[in-house]
């Protein structure tokens, strides 16, 4: 008797485990300020119970319970929010923090890291993990025509050549595996660093030299474009220098893989046909829009 009832139990215990598993998560975590931005632009936000530190986007993510930095984030706080889904995302959180999840059989979810196509097939996946898969492929498809809208209207104009900037010593940048790399070939802009066949590595400043940027985009804390402008006024011969085409941008909208990307390109077409010496407005009323409303500032 005593037998047939902790089999009894058992199996019990085994048909709720596994129907834990399958249900829609209704704890999350999102290890990532990128992961955060998805899940509440799926509509999901309320089932979020802690983000990593800088998930400051949208504003209502500020009050959910913090973990700890993405590239760190604390195991113990995180088991503590008894969360039944953790999504993180590949190669910016730490792996042994997916293996100490799964052996304590908390359902993980890993996101890719990559170009721009990755953003897309994140938002499906996320969508199918929290049963919004309507909703996400219809944010993708609209992302996608908006996306289309932009690059139709510059398709046709001058191509200048860009140094995307995203450390201030040694000098880093992104290479054609990255987002940030087709955001930029998007925006009608050539990428120095193109031929780089790594997501994000440091380049020489000979390099940077020698390829002529006619434009410098600083993704930079704001207390360190001020020494990065200082830095690149002893090199007046750089075409970015000589013409005042330094621009500093806000890292929490270019430097997360989100549905925001659509934005950052917004920002991005701007700085670099719409802000060009002459100072023409190709864009119609669009214009330097985007400097007010995403708090982008140019410096110069």
């Amino acid at each position: 008797m005593m037998f047939k009832k902790r089999l009894f139990l058992f199996i019990l215990f085994s048909f709720f485990h596994a129907f834990s598993l399958f249900a829609t998560p209704r704890r999350i975590i999102c290890l990532a300020p990128s992961i955060t931005e998805i899940v509440y632009a799926l509509g999901a936000g309320r089932r979020v119970v802690g983000v990593s530190n800088f998930s400051n986007y949208p504003p209502a993510a500020t009050k959910k319970t913090k973990i700890g930095p993405f590239t760190t984030p604390n195991l113990e706080a995180i088991i503590a929010l008894r969360p039944d889904l953790v999504i993180g995302l590949k190669g910016a959180n730490p792996a042994w923090v997916f293996k100490r999840l799964k052996k304590l059989n908390i359902q993980v979810l890993l996101l890719k890291n990559g170009g721009i196509d990755t953003i897309w097939e994140n938002i499906l996946c996320v969508g199918k993990a929290l049963d919004k898969e309507v909703r996400a492929k219809d944010l993708v498809k609209k992302l996608q025509e908006e996306i289309n809208t932009l690059t139709q209207r510059i398709k046709n104009l001058p191509k200048p050549k860009v140094f995307f900037q995203l450390s201030l010593r040694p000098l880093f940048t992104c290479g054609r595996p990255s987002y940030l790399h087709d955001l930029i070939v998007l925006a009608g802009g050539i990428n120095i660093a193109g031929d780089v066949n790594i997501p994000y590595s440091i380049v020489s400043l000979e390099k940077v030299v020698a390829n002529a940027p006619q434009v410098i985009i600083l993704c930079l804390r704001q207390e360190d474009v001020k020494q990065a402008l200082k830095f690149w006024k002893r090199f007046p011969k750089i075409p970015a220098v000589k013409e005042h085409r330094l621009y500093a941008v806000n890292p929490d909208l270019f430097a997360r893989p989100s549905p925001r990307i659509v934005r950052a390109l917004e920002v991005l077409i701007n700085l670099l046909h719409f802000d060009a010496p002459d100072k023409k407005d190709r864009f119609g009323d669009k214009l330097l829009l985007p400097f007010l409303q995403y708090n982008i500032f140019q410096c110069v």
